[in-house]
């Protein structure tokens, strides 16, 4: 491992230098920054998007203590994968990725495999993260209707084609506006920020019943999921677990940086400590306005958060802004 390490960095600073010292050419043009792939992981992982459309399963198992306390404990998980990636990343800063970096870390007999393995599931995790990302962001676009109509319930015709148009989107913007990313995915950083704080401000300033700090911090109900206490804390963790992911994808950005062996893994800790703080920001506030859980269970679309700011700001309009 050392005679790796130090073959890759052997010879010029020069980030394409370094990169043809592991076997590649440099064909992309570096434009993006640390704050570009800090947005772009701040905004795969989207705290408020993905806390708010996943809320029915840390509900359903063990309410309080799992979102609040199960968001702390992944987010400490995430930290130390993140950081793990991180040093790995800073030796060989390759858009390959950890298909690259398991062949490094692999021995010579086992490194085809083993990249080969680890390149295909990586593959399908990205296309399934991505598409579990768009889906939800199609449901929860429809849910929003049902703030006006509460039997509203979307049939699967309209959810796989509001599906096909939150993905014709997204395939218009890495198409068209391709050269407009790095500003992207650095307004991300703000939105989410600002996106956060008008939430917990308008719903603390607008509603009227609130829960007490017993609630929030300590109430534990598991009895809607059907499993023992302690397993279901664990299922609920899949709230915080979907949220805090994607992180690692950001490797792939290394050869369009201009020092990624520096700039990319520390917008890898970095995203995900902002996320688990942001995350921790945004739950506390949400759970003292927190309504009547079973009636939020019984939403018929699947995504309470829309009743969650109906019911705290009493408007259909202003919980459709908080929700947008």
């Amino acid at each position: 491992m050392a005679n790796r390490r130090s073959s890759v960095h052997d010879g010029p600073a020069n980030p394409d230098s370094a990169l043809e010292n592991m076997g590649y050419k440099s064909e992309l043009p570096r434009s993006l920054s640390m704050m570009s792939i800090l947005g772009l992981s701040f905004a795969i992982m989207a705290v408020p998007f993905g806390l708010s459309t996943t809320m029915a399963i840390s509900l359903t198992d063990g309410q309080s203590v799992t979102v609040l306390y199960g968001w702390i404990f992944v987010s400490i998980i995430s930290l130390c994968i993140a950081a793990s990636l991180a040093e790995i990343c800073a030796v060989f800063p390759t858009a390959g990725g950890v298909y690259y970096w398991s062949a490094m870390l692999s021995t010579k007999e086992y490194a085809p495999i083993v990249s080969w393995v680890d390149g295909w599931l990586g593959l399908v995790g990205n296309w399934t993260v991505t598409l579990s990302i768009n889906f939800s962001g199609a449901q929860l676009i429809l849910s929003a209707i049902s703030l006006w109509n509460e039997d509203f319930a979307a049939t699967q015709w309209q959810t796989v084609l509001m599906f096909w148009a939150v993905m014709a989107v997204a395939f218009s913007v890495n198409v068209f506006g391709a050269k407009y990313l790095d500003l992207i995915n650095k307004i991300c950083i703000y939105w989410t920020g600002a996106s956060v704080i008008i939430i917990i401000v308008t719903v603390l300033v607008m509603s009227d019943d609130r829960r007490n700090a017993e609630f929030v911090f300590t109430h534990f109900d598991a009895s809607a999921s059907g499993w023992p206490s302690g397993w279901a804390w664990f299922v609920g963790l899949l709230q915080a677990a979907y949220t805090l992911t994607g992180y690692g994808m950001v490797a792939s950005m290394c050869e369009e940086v201009q020092m990624p062996e520096r700039e990319v893994p520390k917008a890898m800790v970095l995203s995900v400590a902002a996320a688990g703080i942001t995350g921790i920001i945004y739950l506390i506030p949400i759970l003292f306005v927190l309504p009547d859980v079973s009636m939020l269970l019984e939403v018929a679309n699947g995504q309470p958060i829309g009743l969650v700011f109906k019911t705290a700001t009493g408007s259909a309009g202003e919980a459709s802004l908080c929700s947008s």
